[in-house]
């Protein structure tokens, strides 16, 4: 009985996850592999009458030093952005683990970034990094000097504004995550420390640390 259950279960599934790999994964994949061996753009024509180049477009990239600098860039990008929203949205969930008065207020201020349209998050961060803007004044009045920073026209306030943007805007998701792993978490093994004399220390890195490990490395996967 079990393993007719278990049968029809696998039926039912089946075709959840196989329609969207054939109708969106396969072309996907299919139209990236087409184009990455074919010397193809919109002006060009027709995409099925582009012109077969092999190998040649992944040679040209492979060769320019360009590439390598900008691969470099996105993975120091990647990494900085996703370990601060990690670090940022754990703490975060940590402290909001327990109730307690304007829980819930708290709560919706720290989720407000995701649920922003991303074309508001750039119109909003524009004005405020302008080389005139709100934030060189606030950090010339903090500093006592006047500071006026292009932030998006020197390379490296750019590129640090853009990881602060990003991180800005998905800390509410890995908080998300961390928060109902936090909830979820059984609590006769913390009991059972506390009765035993451990610390909060040891706690959180012997008990809690170790049981949000599914959690983290799924809030990094999706993350990165």
């Amino acid at each position: 009985m079990a393993r007719r259950q278990g049968r029809r279960y696998k039926w039912i599934i089946l075709p959840m996850v196989t329609v969207p790999i054939l109708f969106l994964l396969v072309p996907i994949i299919f139209f990236q592999i087409y184009f990455s061996l074919h010397q193809w753009t919109a002006y060009l024509g027709e995409w099925w009458q582009a012109e077969f180049v092999g190998l040649e477009i992944f040679s040209d990239v492979l060769s320019d030093a360009r590439f390598y600098w900008a691969l470099l860039r996105s993975l120091i990008f990647a990494g900085a952005s996703t370990i601060l929203c990690l670090l940022i949205g754990f703490t975060l969930a940590y402290l909001m683990r327990e109730p307690f008065p304007g829980r819930g207020f708290f709560y919706l201020l720290f989720i407000t970034p995701m649920l922003m349209v991303p074309l508001a998050i750039g119109y909003n961060y524009e004005m405020l990094l302008v080389q005139k803007g709100p934030f060189n004044q606030l950090l010339s009045w903090i500093t006592g000097t006047e500071i006026q920073v292009s932030w998006f026209a020197e390379a490296i306030p750019a590129f640090l504004s853009i990881i602060f943007i990003e991180v800005w805007n998905w800390t509410p998701f890995v908080f998300i995550l961390m928060l109902a792993g936090l909830s979820g978490m059984p609590k006769e093994p913390i009991e059972a420390a506390k009765v035993l004399g451990a610390s909060p220390v040891q706690i959180f890195f012997r008990i809690q640390l170790p049981l949000l490990r599914p959690v983290i490395v799924l809030a990094l996967v999706l993350r990165f």
